[in-house]
């Protein structure tokens, strides 16, 4: 049986491309458009749609302008609650160190939640004066402060990647630089921030404390620094050598957080508690831990991604439902598009989402390769080519948009999967063991030898991969035209693949019938 592939039969991944024109739209051009404006044309739309949902083609036509107005409408609503930068001056307020923070040169640099002030309830990106005091500042810390608030600006020109642009997509909306006399260490309060903001400043606390104890118990400091941005999301103990290394070696998207951390969680999960006999129950603790975990390392637009797809699975899974990957895709992407429409200048969350859409389009094919009788004589075998289809099915669609961004072309990232795709595992369990081991209070030394052990391994082949003859292809140069013309390439060749594959099996089918007779 052949599949369809019409685009009516994936309307979540259309309504998804055209909430995104929508709010690319609302950035471009829509600056001076009011918030009652956007809304009226919204619910005017939203009627007529209403009214004509089951006449065809008018209905179609209708949601075209009805998705790309409302990704107007939320782009102009999220961009109304940014506060205004310019002021008469300093002014003072307090917040919550998010991140711990980094040296560079004679300041220490990090993210904090301002919890009072005119800022209160966004991030700011802080600078602090190098001395005797700021040096023992950590993440949680609370501090009180008298500054003046500027603009993020890109610094520099480097390729295409817009900074400012990533600092809006994390809702950090300003800098300051702190003098010496101009903060305080001091014992914030949560009250004036919302209930989900408060919680997001606690898991930042609980976040900071279990990075801690993770430095304590592992002794090598790149080791810690691993796997603590393997499983919390925190690199700030990743130094600029392990960072430009793992880049050359193809595997930066292990440093941060993403779908293939939070998938090796929920598989270990699910092998425990999504047993048949309780499929409801396994699968509710489950996806209750999942987004937990979600929660717990800050909600980046790749683990939201990554958790609003694992959801759709599961319940989809329970009830037995068809599943259509595309489908699930683009639920994930409107659900964040629509929750935070800044996450559309997000790298992350265009690399994480192209990738994914490269493996659901590309993975069967290469799979099927190899004849699936040589993959079932050895377990190894199909394990490693399995992991090489999905290396090369994302970094298909991934490529162009990392060269357009970064200038850089990672020639061996088939083999940094495989060497990822088994460590990393192992890293993961066995922090998750280490979480359980500290909260019983037992085993810990012994674990966080094994962590130091696994995180080193990992480091040491990506180091040698790293320094392989042409590692990667630097400084390349494309503009946004030229990268449009490489997807449209792309997609051409996708069609053409399949076209081929389908006719293929017509002949196929055709001989098999024409032989019967």
């Amino acid at each position: 049986m052949i599949e369809r592939a019409d685009i009516h039969l994936v309307p979540m991944l259309l309504a998804a491309v055209l909430l995104a024109i929508g709010i690319f739209v609302g950035d471009a051009f829509c600056g001076g458009v009011s918030f009652a404006v956007a809304l009226t044309v919204v619910g005017v739309l939203f009627v007529a749609f209403c009214i004509f949902r089951n006449r065809q083609p008018l209905s179609g036509i209708l949601f075209i302008p009805l998705v790309i107005s409302f990704g107007i409408f939320i782009y102009i609503n999220s961009a109304s609650k940014v506060p205004s930068l310019y002021s008469d001056g300093y002014e003072g307020w307090e917040g919550v160190l998010m991140s711990r923070p980094q040296q560079h040169g004679k300041v220490y640099m990090a993210d904090a939640m301002v919890t009072s002030g005119r800022m209160c309830g966004h991030y700011v990106r802080v600078s602090i004066f190098a001395d005797n005091r700021s040096r023992f500042l950590d993440e949680g810390h609370g501090i009180r402060c008298v500054s003046v608030f500027e603009p993020i600006e890109d610094f520099g020109v480097k390729r295409n990647f817009s900074y400012s642009r990533w600092a809006m997509s994390h809702d950090i909306v300003g800098r300051t630089f702190l003098y010496t006399n101009a903060w305080d260490a001091a014992d914030v309060r949560l009250t004036h921030l919302s209930k989900w903001k408060r919680i997001v400043v606690k898991c930042s606390l609980l976040r900071g404390n279990v990075a801690r104890k993770l430095r304590m118990d592992i002794s090598d400091d790149d080791a810690a620094a691993l796997v603590s941005a393997l499983t919390l999301g925190d690199r700030s103990g990743i130094t600029k050598e392990l960072r430009e290394m793992y880049s050359v070696a193809g595997g930066s998207h292990v440093l941060a957080l993403s779908g293939m951390h939070l998938g090796i969680i929920f598989f270990v999960l699910s092998y425990v508690f999504f047993r048949r006999r309780y499929k409801v129950f396994g699968g509710v603790l489950t996806l209750s831990f999942i987004w937990g975990y979600a929660v717990f390392t800050g909600m980046s637009p790749s683990i939201m991604r990554a958790a609003v797809m694992l959801t759709v699975y599961s319940v989809v899974e329970i009830i037995g439902n068809y599943r259509n990957q595309l489908n699930t895709l683009g639920v994930a992407a409107v659900s964040i598009l629509a929750f935070s429409p800044f996450s559309l200048w997000d790298v992350g969350f265009q690399m994480s989402i192209i990738s994914m859409l490269g493996i659901i389009l590309f993975y069967k094919p290469l799979y099927s390769l190899i004849p699936a009788a040589w993959l079932f004589r050895c377990s190894i075998l199909r394990y490693l080519w399995s992991v090489v289809c999905v290396s090369l099915s994302a970094q298909i669609c991934v490529a162009p948009i990392v060269a357009f961004y970064f200038g850089r072309f990672s020639c061996y990232f088939v083999l940094t999967g495989i060497v990822v795709s088994v460590l990393a595992v192992l890293i993961i369990v066995c922090t998750l063991a280490m979480l359980l081991a500290m909260a019983a209070g037992v085993g810990t030394d012994f674990l966080g030898n094994v962590l130091s052990h696994l995180a080193n391994w990992q480091n040491e082949a990506l180091a040698w991969i790293s320094s392989l003859p042409h590692a990667s292809i630097e400084n390349i140069r494309i503009n946004c035209a030229q990268l449009i013309l490489i997807y449209i390439v792309i997609i051409a060749l996708i069609a053409l693949a399949y076209r081929i594959s389908r006719v293929i099996r017509i002949n196929r089918l055709w001989h098999s019938v024409t032989s019967y007779y």
